[in-house]
């Protein structure tokens, strides 16, 4: 019953999105997550653009996942100057949601498709992408998944996947803001709060602190 019934799950998620992206100019949003790869291999036969953005603080492991996939993944660079210790927020803003935003309007894209589910929504990985991005509809195919189901998925069809996870992180997102708990959350009115130990650490090998 299990089996079929996520075998149905997957079929309809893609047909939904067949039928909604049918004749829109669409962009795949790639991070680079357990959530991208399934999705990857959902739209792999669809009209769609796959963008990555470049932080510039990605994990080396994100970078060898997308050169080794073999698939056709356009790559932003954000060449952005401010960094995670002067101002968190800013610094998604600059490196992501700018660069992204800017992205879509060049292309005149009509609908954005990001591969988070409520698992990254809540942690906040979502919102470092998308916060101020109104002018376009955003579907989140994966939404209603858990971690399970998309690891269940991945590993039914045997779906590569970044090699993070086999790290012991659960999520992923820039080094400087990822810890092995999840991602992390600073509070920008305080400005003297302590950051954890493992994000210390981060830090100061990337020579802010």
């Amino acid at each position: 019953y299990f089996v079929c019934y996520r075998f149905i799950k997957m079929q309809k998620i893609k047909k939904d999105l067949q039928g909604y992206i049918g004749g829109k100019k669409s962009v795949f949003l790639f991070t680079g997550d357990k959530g991208s790869a399934l999705l990857m291999n959902i739209i792999k036969e669809m009209e769609v653009s796959i963008v990555f953005i470049d932080t510039e603080y990605q994990f080396n492991e994100i970078m060898d996942y997308i050169n080794s996939s073999g698939s056709k993944i356009e790559i932003i660079n954000s060449h952005a100057s401010v960094d995670f210790t002067s101002w968190m927020s800013e610094c998604c803003y600059q490196r992501k949601t700018k660069v992204l935003k800017e992205y879509l309007d060049k292309t005149n894209a009509e609908c954005l498709i990001v591969p988070f589910i409520d698992e990254e929504r809540n942690n906040g990985i979502e919102d470092s992408y998308l916060t101020g991005i109104s002018n376009i509809k955003i579907l989140r195919p994966l939404s209603d998944l858990t971690e399970r189901d998309v690891w269940i998925k991945i590993k039914e069809y045997k779906l590569p996947f970044s090699p993070l996870y086999n790290k012991g992180y659960r999520f992923v997102d820039c080094k400087c803001c990822t810890t092995h708990h999840g991602r992390k959350k600073y509070i920008e009115e305080d400005k003297n709060g302590e950051l954890d130990k493992e994000t210390e650490e981060k830090l100061k090998s990337l020579g802010y602190m």
